[in-house]
């Protein structure tokens, strides 16, 4: 097995993660009691503040525990025109993974049929023996990049999965086989047919985006609700979420369990608090850890102090300058330093911009490569605009002041460079000048003497 780290970074957590994933045991247990007694649930919060972590590995395992649901997990991905699947065939290829189907499902998941969904659905009940079925699609956000006709398509159906006991298609198909074919069809099956699906539906999406599930409504009027807002976690949480991971004794980890002094997290929460913040964003903090970690393994520290942390303030620009030296080729960091800190941050107020894709591709210098990177890398992320495009933008306020300083240094050392240049050109000229200048007192006293010689001549003719 290969060693891993005790913390993800900002990077979400993953199911196999769920015994490192603190902190969030209450809003677990609140999305847990809800998903047991709501159909249909919308998880929102903040970007940067876990919903992808606590659906991965804090609400599925503990689902998953009870035995009493099959649980579906979806993402849809950005729209690009290039991708072939839509939303309806992502979520069908979810749902058909692996299934056996019967009770009016259709033989080949590729093949479009009516109340597709709805049939998949109804073979999985059948097969699971009536289970609860959880739908959970994260970064519900990402629908809303797709084109009108594919978000229309995946609505109705998804309607008809909620608010529909048998779909009008199918019980046109059931009433044509009842009158050509009777005897085919068999009373159990038929009952099971009329049974309600048992299917929840759960979705998580950023609070500025909750205005787009509106589009939803014409079909789907209780989009909005039940909601369940995820905050930024308190002292207590983050102190569960800094400590708990550090103290596990397995060895699977890259670090040995080591322990942070009080005065040192009193220095952390303090940090990750100021300017009037009473809540903590798991971005900030779990950068922060990391930095602990990598400390911890590459100094074999046991415990750390304050003095191990320094100015806090730095190791976010360490961060910064890690993931830039990280890029595949010199010329690539160039560029991704000059595109971010200079594009991406209104100096004058520290504000992050957003710019569209194709400007950035034409006028920037930066290839679809490099940005993709970018992105991976939780620097940048990419999201849908009104134009049904993509933007670009920096993943986290956090980042721009060490982004800002970054940028200082890299200008100073330009600047000292161009000095350098500079300098060695005039001390060239000035080489070239002197020697120029000592070539010409050589032609000269050439001359003199080619002078003197001449006249001694001609004054030896003469006598």
């Amino acid at each position: 097995m290969a060693l891993g780290f005790r913390y993800p970074g900002v990077k979400p957590f993953s199911t196999e993660d769920r015994d490192l994933f603190f902190g969030r045991g209450g809003d677990i247990d609140s999305l847990f009691k809800l998903i047991n007694v709501e159909q249909l649930l919308v998880l929102y919060s903040k970007s940067g503040l876990g919903k992808s972590s606590i659906l991965n590995a804090g609400l599925t395992p503990k689902l998953r525990e009870t035995g009493d649901f099959d649980i579906l997990n979806i993402r849809f991905g950005v729209y690009r025109p290039e991708n072939e699947m839509s939303p309806l065939d992502t979520l069908l290829a979810k749902v058909g993974l692996g299934r056996t189907y019967n009770a009016f499902a259709p033989a080949d998941i590729n093949t479009r049929s009516a109340a597709q969904v709805w049939r998949a659905l109804k073979a999985i009940q059948k097969n699971t023996g009536n289970k609860n079925i959880l739908i959970i699609i994260d970064q519900f956000e990402e629908l809303f990049t797709y084109p009108e006709a594919d978000i229309l398509d995946f609505k109705k159906q998804l309607a008809e999965v909620l608010y529909v006991n048998i779909p009008l298609s199918v019980r046109a198909e059931l009433e044509k086989q009842m009158i050509n074919t009777p005897e085919a069809i068999d009373e159990n099956d038929l009952k099971f047919l009329f049974e309600p699906l048992n299917v929840k539906v759960l979705m998580s999406i950023r609070s500025d985006k909750m205005s787009l599930l509106n589009n939803l409504k014409d079909y789907i009027p209780g989009i909005n609700g039940k909601t369940y807002e995820l905050t930024a976690l308190n002292n207590m949480q983050a102190e569960d979420a800094i400590l708990k991971p550090a103290y596990k004794r397995e060895e699977i980890f890259l670090s040995d369990p080591f322990d942070i002094s009080n005065d040192a997290l009193d220095k952390l929460l303090s940090f990750l608090t100021k300017d009037g913040k009473q809540k903590i964003e798991s971005f900030q903090l779990q950068i922060i850890c990391q930095y602990i970690e990598a400390l911890v393994i590459g100094k074999k520290i046991k415990t750390i102090g304050t003095e191990h942390l320094g100015d806090i303030n730095n190791i976010f620009e360490n961060y910064y300058d890690n993931l830039i030296s990280k890029l595949p080729t010199t010329e690539d960091q160039r560029r991704a330093r000059i595109f971010i800190e200079e594009k991406l941050i209104f100096e004058e107020d520290k504000t992050r911009l957003s710019i569209y894709e194709q400007q950035i591709l034409r006028d920037y210098n930066v290839s679809k490569t490099l940005l993709a990177e970018l992105v991976n890398s939780h620097l940048v992320r990419a999201e849908p605009n009104t134009a049904g495009a993509l933007s670009y933008e920096l993943s986290h306020d956090t980042l721009v002041d060490p982004i800002l300083k970054a940028k200082a240094k890299r200008l100073e050392k330009l600047k000292i460079e161009e000095e350098k240049q500079r300098r060695a050109l005039e001390q060239d000229i000035a080489a070239k000048q002197r020697k120029n200048y000592e070539l010409h007192n050589c032609y000269w006293f050439v001359f003199q003497c080619w002078q003197y010689f001449r006249l001694q001549r001609v004054g030896l003719q003469s006598t």
